[in-house]
């Protein structure tokens, strides 16, 4: 598990590989989280056990770019839910900001990175 937190916002952002670690956490009503079993990925809004955090849990199987940017566009709508944040199609900067920012998180914590090749 990778934790990861916006500063900016009150809320963190945990990267989980395996379906042990949601243990650590219940949901915002205090109860465990369930895995759907035919899912790529699952988010959830929750609590940190040990801390009492505010934040959100995305758990991958399988991670592509699809389903990392899938996932980052949730995440980023959770935190910015929570906090009362109004999106729209001529006000999203902060929300584009956001899933890149969620995204770099999801990539580092499953050891992934990008690498562009130059041009020859």
């Amino acid at each position: 598990m990778k934790k990861f937190d916006p500063q900016i916002y009150p809320r963190k952002l945990y990267v989980l590989e395996s379906e042990e670690d949601l243990k650590l956490f219940s949901n915002r009503e205090g109860l465990e989280l369930e895995v759907e079993q035919d899912t790529v990925a699952s988010v959830w809004r929750v609590i940190e056990g040990g801390t009492g955090d505010l934040g959100v849990v995305v758990l991958f199987r399988r991670a592509g770019f699809d389903s990392i940017a899938h996932e980052s566009d949730h995440i980023a709508n959770c935190i910015f839910d929570d906090l009362g944040i109004d999106l729209g199609y001529t006000h999203d900067e902060h929300h584009a900001y956001m899933i890149g920012w969620v995204a770099k998180c999801i990539a580092e914590a499953l050891g992934l990175t990008i690498v562009k090749e130059e041009k020859k």
